[in-house]
């Protein structure tokens, strides 16, 4: 409710805090009053869906429920909390050494976790519900990205109006994409599937290294500074806190949405093709269509974390999305638990936890999410299924 209350107001801020000359205040109205229809879409759709989940869904069982939920009210509060003590924080060590195991604690890093945890929850739809291995899951990452990024820097559209505009568009172009490469793929099963998943991912970052006339190269697209020069000295401007908190609300859509698919027809559907889809098809149930669904889904959950990290980063290249990202998505989901919501969610913060800790390691630190994701195979091979 609070995201869509938020991406409701956000074309009305600023208009009377905007500096300058009344001309310039006048011209934030305009502004505000012509594209708020853009908005105006996806706020209500956010308000409907977080009604109808919080109406059916049962209250969180103890203590899994109880950790989330202090959790969540930990994330909320995070922002809000004095700048000296989220200094302290990030500053702590360990005593007698100069370990900062919290130094990873800022609202930055927090915003990718975030993204990581919508990324993780849409993966999952395929790969633990449904039994798809994806291995370029970071291909429909980019598309929502991209298709962000291109929105603001053509300059047409005021910021915020652009983010929105691309956290509507990425979305769908991703799924599409998702359709489109899935159609013929899943008619392929094991190996073979993931092998043409990750072709479709490499494939389209060499389109975006190559494509210079739209997509800038190597050099990338970077979300022209000018779109956020009307926006200086508002409380619209774009902040870490802004980000922040995008995020974590399309987070928490992404686990209601993730929920309540497991709990319908739908989610029943997918489990019974990943434990035995012949049997599924026995029973009547379309297999190739709830992949084909599954599939779509997944990829556009990407197209939405890939919008707001645009929106964040304001800066995109093709080194961002490539094959290393979709492993690290996948190893996530792994060592969370396959098919599991809160395993899920645990496996993005650890594996983001684990990436800040050892970011000095550099290349060496693959090796702990290989010798994790071994562990996890010959510990629990079966993840953890409800």
């Amino acid at each position: 409710m609070a995201l869509g209350l938020g991406l409701l107001s956000v074309p009305f801020l600023g208009f009377f805090l905007a500096p300058g000359a009344n001309g310039e205040i006048l011209q934030a109205r305009i502004w505000g009053l012509l594209w708020a229809p853009l908005w105006i879409p996806p706020a209500v759709l956010a308000l409907w869906g977080l009604g109808v989940a919080l109406r059916r869904c049962p209250p969180p069982s103890a203590p899994g429920g109880l950790l989330l939920g202090t959790g969540l009210a930990a994330a909320l509060a995070f922002p809000f909390l004095p700048l000296e003590w989220m200094q302290s924080l990030a500053r702590w060590t360990v005593p007698g050494s100069s370990f900062h195991p919290l130094g990873w604690l800022t609202l930055e890093t927090l915003s990718q976790l975030w993204l990581y945890v919508i990324l993780a929850l849409g993966l999952d739809l395929v790969v633990g519900r449904t039994g798809v291995l994806v291995l370029g899951y970071g291909g429909f990452y980019a598309l929502g990205a991209y298709a962000t990024a291109l929105i603001a820097a053509g300059g047409l559209l005021p910021y915020w109006p652009a983010v929105g505009l691309g956290l509507i568009l990425g979305p769908l172009l991703a799924a599409s994409a998702g359709i489109l490469v899935g159609f013929p793929a899943l008619r392929l099963k094991g190996d073979y599937l993931a092998i043409v998943t990750l072709g479709f991912g490499e494939t389209l970052v060499l389109v975006l290294k190559n494509w210079e006339s739209v997509t800038g190269g190597n050099n990338g697209v970077n979300l022209t500074p000018a779109l956020l020069k009307p926006l200086k000295g508002t409380c619209a401007y774009p902040t870490a806190t802004w980000h922040y908190g995008l995020a974590l609300g399309a987070a928490v859509l992404a686990a209601l949405f993730h929920h309540r698919v497991g709990r319908s027809r739908i989610g029943r559907a997918m489990l019974a093709v990943r434990e035995d889809e012949t049997a599924a098809r026995a029973m009547g149930i379309p297999a190739s269509r709830i992949k084909l669904l599954a599939f779509a889904m997944a990829a556009g959950w990407a197209g939405v974390a890939g919008a707001l990290f645009a929106a964040r980063i304001r800066f995109v290249t093709p080194e961002s999305f490539t094959f290393l990202e979709s492993v690290i998505v996948l190893s996530m989901v792994v060592l969370g638990g396959m098919g599991s919501l809160r395993g899920v969610i645990l496996g993005a913060v650890l594996v983001t936890l684990f990436q800040e800790l050892l970011r000095d390691a550099g290349a060496a630190r693959m090796l702990v999410f290989g010798a994790l994701l071994v562990a996890m195979a010959v510990l629990r091979p079966q993840g953890q299924k409800r």
